[in-house]
């Protein structure tokens, strides 16, 4: 246990963290208390809209004391659904079970999600604290960071939010180069966001390409709805890591080359050597996070903490937790309270 250990005010340490913002589900539950819902699964089983077949499915794909991976059966049935055209099978039940999947999780994701409108007040407060960063990870699905970027993309002084994707929706080869600033854009400063978890408005399409779906300016409030409609548009994949373990997940990172790009390249290397943690608790189901950003320069982390109510033995299982994962190296760890001013959307 480290001696002496407070509980800080972001204010009073925030111009020592200043490179890497890594923020959690407890960030998407500070704006709106729906995605506590954290399994859309049950989400999606306590509607009714995930028929018996389906079921069965995630059964058969899901290894035992985890969670149920809907990127990864729709990927699966979508892949049986070609063999079988290709080799003139008639399957009729694969079809209809990859739609009853993909639509039970469009209603599950529709009916937890919050309207753009209703946490404009949020996005605005979000957005200022995550200026203060050169990059931001979010482990989340939701499009809480997806809006932020929106928002902060025509308030001067301009900040670009990047997140190397391209013309298309395409992640680009050369996506480093986004890192400048356009200055005949207008913009200032470049924040690189990562998603090393994969988002809602991520799909792998047919050709196994991961693709960003934007809408365009007349639209962005009706992000939800533009993702919901091409998920709709035959084989394309909700792209985003569903919870579950650390193995599992890191099974699931692999599985893709842009959530592969971001894990083993990324995070060790590109990321700074300052680290604030915003609204993770900081488990073994993330532990490969965690492990690969302390693989690299990073030796300062501040972790936000909401009202603990016994501050020395949560902080110490914290500390335990990010020390296991940095193998041995050394790393200096402060604790600040999620809800003092100026943090998130306080």
């Amino acid at each position: 246990m480290t001696a002496n250990k407070i509980l800080h005010e972001w204010e009073d340490i925030q111009d020592d963290f200043r490179d890497c913002l890594l923020i959690g589900n407890g960030a998407s539950i500070a704006v709106r208390g729906e995605f506590g819902y954290t399994y859309l699964f049950q989400e999606a089983i306590s509607q009714g809209i995930i028929n018996e077949d389906a079921e069965k499915v995630f059964q058969e794909f899901t290894e035992p004391e985890s969670q149920p991976d809907f990127e990864h059966v729709l990927a699966m049935l979508a892949t049986a659904s070609r063999v079988n055209r290709v080799l003139s099978i008639q399957d009729e039940k694969t079809n209809i079970t990859y739609e009853n999947i993909r639509n039970g999780l469009i209603k599950a994701v529709t009916s937890i999600h919050p309207d753009h409108a209703n946490v404009i007040d949020e996005l605005e407060k979000a957005g200022n604290f995550a200026s203060h960063f050169k990059s931001v990870v979010s482990l989340n699905y939701d499009l809480i960071f997806p809006w932020i970027r929106m928002l902060a993309k025509d308030k001067p002084p301009k900040i670009a939010f990047k997140d190397g994707f391209g013309a298309g929706g395409y992640f680009m080869d050369d996506w480093e180069k986004v890192k400048e600033p356009l200055h005949y854009r207008g913009e200032n400063s470049v924040i690189m966001c990562y998603y090393p978890h994969g988002s809602l408005s991520f799909v792998t399409n047919e050709d196994n390409r991961v693709v960003k779906i934007s809408a365009d300016k007349a639209h962005e409030k009706n992000l939800l709805k533009t993702i919901t409609n091409k998920w709709m548009e035959g084989y394309c994949v909700p792209l985003f890591v569903s919870e579950g373990t650390s193995p599992q997940k890191l099974n699931a990172i692999r599985r893709s080359a842009y959530l592969s790009e971001i894990y083993y390249r990324v995070l060790p290397n590109k990321v700074g050597s300052t680290l604030v943690i915003y609204g993770s608790p900081i488990q073994e189901n993330d532990a490969h996070i965690f492990s690969a950003l302390l693989t690299g320069r990073i030796s300062d982390i501040a972790v936000s903490m909401y009202q603990p109510k016994d501050f020395e033995s949560e902080s110490d299982d914290i500390e335990k937790m990010l020390k296991k994962c940095a193998a041995g190296k050394s790393i200096n760890i402060k604790f600040f309270n999620a809800e003092s001013a100026g943090a998130w959307i306080y």
